[in-house]
């Protein structure tokens, strides 16, 4: 089902034919070029875009777009802020901090829910807040990001835990990145998977994912949710041990990850949004098919920001080897897809949907 702006996937349409031709043998820049030129979109309402994103390999695809060098390709400068969540950044979106989120599919929802209750954004810094009561925004979600795959998220314990397998997890405390969002859907789902009741609030601890090693390895929780590439790198400098991987029950391939403008910029600025689109799609094809790319974009973009600065690149490369990588989609937003990540947040009720709220809506004119 498709809902997205005709114009624009017309004009995508021919970059997917030259990406068949082009995109699979991608090694460097100048080997991958969609045809469709920023005079072709039209002008560009502006040069420069923020586009925030979680450091995780959810955003690899925009990772590539940029170290590949196709957003200047189409005219464009973007500058990429890693956010500590999409909580925290989905109110920086709709106060126009930044213009771009790439951001997972729960708090978008949640956001857009608050939003059609008439919940204005709180510009809360992290810690405490936001929340997921006070996120809100008018989103378009104008193309997905990752689809969960095997090994990317899971539950860590520190070295010398007693914790070693499901039964044991009853009354631990447990990190997750932020409240109700997609890591506690993914947790919840796995619990209720094995026969355990989803972990309490009160002993769920909200740490952001640079953090969480340090809060884990110090007794702060007893085990920590961790998404690529901090499982990587906290298998590599802390020997944290894996309890079980969370890709599995009714998250088996879980959607993960969209990108989002407000509706207000997406309309008043059409053909940077169609030109951000043209080469993020070419990103996305090639992180699903040229590992060698995807690495050395996800360091300078992924890796290195969510290490300590004195870290030698020679040790951000080796983590990168280790990285399980997402799948990657290509093209219009899949409305089902979109449609399971509010049917699991119903199940296990991580925020009060209304019973007539469409995903649709979320999907641009």
């Amino acid at each position: 089902m498709s809902l997205r702006r005709p114009a624009k996937f017309a004009m995508l349409a021919t970059a997917f034919t030259l990406l068949a031709a082009v995109g699979c043998s991608s090694g460097s820049s100048t080997s991958t070029s969609s045809g469709v030129t920023a005079a072709k979109i039209g002008p560009l309402e502006t040069t420069t875009i923020n586009v925030a994103a979680v450091p995780t390999t959810d955003s690899t695809g925009l990772y590539v777009a940029e170290y590949e060098g196709l957003f200047a390709k189409y005219g464009l400068h973007v500058n990429i802020e890693p956010a500590i969540s999409a909580e925290q950044s989905v109110n920086q979106l709709a106060f126009n901090q930044i213009q771009i989120l790439t951001g997972n599919y729960v708090s978008f929802l949640e956001a857009q829910i608050n939003y059609d209750h008439g919940v204005q954004p709180a510009n809360v810094k992290f810690p405490p807040g936001p929340n997921d009561n006070q996120i809100s925004a008018n989103l378009d979600i104008f193309a997905e990001a990752s689809v969960m795959q095997p090994g990317f998220v899971g539950l860590f314990t520190k070295p010398g835990s007693k914790i070693r397998n499901i039964s044991q997890l009853k009354g631990k405390t447990i990190g997750i990145n932020a409240p109700n969002n997609v890591a506690y859907l993914l947790l919840a789902s796995w619990e209720e998977a094995n026969g355990l009741a989803p972990t309490p609030a009160n002993l769920i601890r909200i740490i952001p994912f640079p953090n969480m090693e340090q809060n884990l390895m110090q007794g702060n929780v007893d085990v920590a949710f961790l998404a690529e590439p901090f499982v990587s790198i906290s298998e590599e400098t802390a020997g944290v041990t894996e309890v079980t991987n969370l890709d599995e029950g009714a998250t088996t391939g879980f959607p993960i990850q969209g990108y989002a403008a407000t509706k207000t910029w997406a309309k008043t600025h059409p053909n940077t949004l169609a030109a951000f689109e043209a080469a993020l799609q070419q990103g996305q094809q090639i992180a699903g098919t040229n590992r060698g790319v995807a690495e050395k974009a996800t360091v300078q973009y992924g890796l290195l920001p969510s290490m300590p600065k004195t870290t030698p690149l020679k040790f951000a490369n080796q983590i990168a080897t280790l990285l399980q990588f997402e799948s990657y989609p290509l093209g219009q937003v899949d409305v089902t897809r979109l449609q399971r990540v509010l049917n699991v947040m119903k199940q296990f009720n991580v925020f009060p949907v209304p019973s007539d709220f469409d995903v649709r809506q979320l999907l641009g004119d």
